[in-house]
């Protein structure tokens, strides 16, 4: 089974880490992290920041460590977005490109007015992947 999994270093992506990585069974699994361009709110051209980049490299290797433990092959993708949209734009993204069968996430815990306003992740992956999608808690 081919999966991919979003992954930012939170409590929540670890528990979908090792869920996929159970569910895996020694297969590859595509871990996608998404860096962010710009602070929240912020104004003018789109920027990376350096010590983002470095932390996204330590959060993708920390994945790598956890899959390796379970017997399972770790993909490494790391893409650039703003926080919310591009996430779930870019674990589709490679969900279609490797014809993946499953898409791993954990949950945020936005609560329900924030959730209306900005939507979340396992919400839009929820309606639009093009494969079954797995929401961890």
């Amino acid at each position: 089974m081919k999966l991919v999994v979003g992954y930012d270093g939170s409590d929540n992506a670890r528990r979908a880490l090792e869920r996929a990585s159970r569910l895996a069974a020694g297969d590859v699994v595509l871990v996608v992290s998404v860096v962010p361009l710009s602070a929240p709110g912020a104004r003018g051209p789109a920027a990376v920041d350096a010590q983002q980049i470095e932390a996204h490299h330590k959060q993708l290797e920390e994945a790598r460590k956890v899959l390796a433990s379970h017997g399972a092959d770790a993909q490494l993708i790391e893409t650039l977005g703003n926080p919310i949209g591009d996430v779930a734009d870019a674990l589709m993204h490679v969900a279609r490109v490797h014809d993946a069968e499953l898409i791993v996430v954990g949950t945020r815990g936005l609560g329900m007015r924030k959730r209306l306003v900005v939507g979340s992740v396992s919400t839009k992956l929820v309606r639009e992947a093009p494969c079954d999608v797995l929401v961890v808690r």
